[in-house]
């Protein structure tokens, strides 16, 4: 078996599944842009001529500023080019396809030729690719409130594109809480599969940690879609509380840095709003001894999974109880110490590279479990991500208003459709 991973790369997910594919000695090729692997890559990775080739087309055209005009046209040519020799050479060499969204040689157009060929293709989602925008806070901005006639048609685009790809791959792999578009029956992926890291070698010099107090780490990659603004407010808070806290965030460095700081932390917080259960960043930080405190809405449908898989979800709370449960991260240590000790001893084991690596094959190969597959019918996540509730009502509320309950897509999971109905007009 020969599997392909590509071709770009989402939070080192990708990557994770070679490492570890490569550490159970399946020949595995890791097809992916440089624009993603080159700050999550740990080690030097052998790869056929072809996919150095686009690799390095790939990193001129990201290298290329957007201001050179006519270098820019040249650069993209030259990268949308080298993808068809490593394509050609993937379906003569390999037996399964692995894709993240959106993330293809030639967008949706290789797919029917794959399933003509019995190629096996697995399309792996994170989030956003199948998350309804009017439940996306990150999306669905207060700017785009005055446009739901556009974020309509984004929603009928991303809908239409994941009918197609579920159409032509042989597996789907999704959260139970973003796949509100699936029709077919998909592989929850926070049970079956989970989130691959696996730590570089070396890593810089954290800042000093000062002695005596909680070191408290927040990185977020989008202040207002990870509800920073608000964990700011609730640190600060107890700061003036008289709460030891050393509290550092970190905006805008490279990923080796954030996992310097993550190796000396004591709290890492990632989110207040969240409908998965871990993230990148909260499997980086559980790796490192430290449990992520994430705050989201898909409290309830978090639980169902850490029953089937027995993750440890102590630290994934409701927003309301985020500041209770940082004060208590805080100042209880031995419960500060045994939630980091759990939710490390499961991610360095159950969610190891090699581990979940394994549960892929297990699946292709036809050896899954029933706990691993999700029915579509079952989805009944509501309360979406990156945003307060209130402010994905209304989302939902502008949408209908401007193209019916059609605009929602989801006309193939007539409870779910009307439960948002329902969700819109309940104001408790």
């Amino acid at each position: 078996m020969k599997v392909f991973i590509g071709i770009t790369d989402i939070a080192g997910w990708h990557l994770g599944l070679y490492q570890g594919l490569r550490a159970l000695e399946i020949d595995a090729v890791y097809g992916c842009s440089p624009s993603n692997h080159v700050n999550f890559q740990n080690v030097a990775i052998q790869q056929p001529w072809v996919v150095k080739l686009y690799q390095y087309f790939s990193g001129l055209d990201l290298a290329t500023p957007k201001s050179a005009i006519f270098r820019k046209i040249i650069t993209k040519l030259l990268n949308f080019a080298s993808r068809l020799p490593m394509f050609l050479w993937a379906i003569a060499n390999c037996d399964v396809f692995v894709y993240p969204f959106g993330s293809r040689f030639f967008h949706i157009y290789e797919l029917a030729l794959l399933k003509h060929l019995n190629i096996r293709v697995v399309h792996i989602f994170h989030g956003s690719d199948t998350r309804p925008p009017y439940i996306d806070g990150g999306y669905y901005t207060e700017e785009k409130m005055a446009q739901p006639c556009k974020v309509n048609k984004w929603t009928h685009w991303l809908w239409r594109h994941n009918q197609l790809i579920q159409r032509y791959s042989d597996f789907i792999v999704c959260s139970p809480t973003t796949a509100h578009f699936m029709h077919r029956r998909f592989v929850n992926w926070q049970v079956a599969l989970g989130m691959p890291f696996q730590k570089p070698l070396d890593i810089p010099t954290p800042t000093p940690q000062k002695e005596g107090y909680v070191r408290v780490v927040h990185c977020p990659s989008n202040f207002r879609y990870k509800g920073s603004e608000i964990i700011v407010e609730i640190v600060d808070r107890l700061i003036s509380k008289g709460l030891k806290i050393d509290f550092v965030i970190i905006r805008g460095r490279p990923h080796r840095e954030v996992l310097a700081e993550l190796s000396v932390c004591d709290v890492a917080i990632d989110q207040m709003y969240s409908d998965l259960m871990f993230t990148g960043f909260g499997t980086e930080a559980a790796h490192y001894g430290c449990a992520p405190v994430i705050a989201g809405y898909a409290k309830e449908q978090v639980n169902r999974c850490a029953l089937l898989n027995g993750m440890p979800i102590t630290t994934f709370c409701h927003p309301d109880e985020m500041e209770e449960l940082l004060t208590r991260m805080v100042v209880d240590e031995v419960f500060r110490k045994r939630v980091n000790d759990d939710a490390h001893k499961y991610i360095t084991s159950h969610w190891s590279v090699t581990s979940i690596a394994q549960r892929f094959l297990d699946l292709i190969r036809g050896y899954s479990i029933p706990q691993w597959w999700y029915e579509p019918n079952l989805v009944d996540y509501l309360e979406g991500s990156g945003a307060v509730e209130s402010h994905i009502k209304k989302c939902i509320q502008l949408s209908i208003s401007d193209g019916g309950t059609k605009a929602l897509c989801i006309d193939h999971n007539l409870s779910l459709r009307r439960s948002f109905e329902h969700y819109i007009i309940d104001d408790n």
